[in-house]
C-alpha cells in the first residue's frame, strides 16, 4: 500500500492502518477512492493520538463510532450459524 501523502498520512501510519485491517481488509493492496474515504474518515481521529491499533479495536468493539463507520468499515454485528437459524 502506497501511503497518502496528499492527505498528510505518513507511509508508516497507513501501513500500521492496513496492517489493523482499516484500510485494506480485502488485502488486495489497492489505493482505491474505498480506501481514501477510509483514511479521510479515519484522520481527525490520528490527528488527536489514536494509534491504529487502538482505533481498530474501538472501532470493532462498538466504542467508537466514526462517520460513515458502517458503511467502510466492518461494524454490523455477527452471527454463528445455528444463532441465525
Amino acid at each position: 500500500m502506497c501511503s497518502c501523502g496528499m492527505m498528510g498520512v505518513e507511509a508508516e501510519v497507513v501501513d500500521a492502518l492496513c496492517e489493523a485491517g482499516l484500510l485494506d481488509p480485502e488485502g488486495d493492496g489497492r489505493f482505491d477512492d474505498i480506501v481514501v474515504l477510509r483514511l479521510w474518515d479515519l484522520k481527525p481521529y490520528l490527528e488527536r493520538g489514536y494509534a491504529p491499533a487502538q482505533l481498530a479495536h474501538d472501532i470493532r468493539d462498538g466504542k467508537l463510532e466514526v462517520l460513515l463507520g458502517e458503511l467502510l468499515f466492518d461494524v454490523a454485528e455477527t452471527f454463528d450459524v445455528e444463532a441465525a437459524a
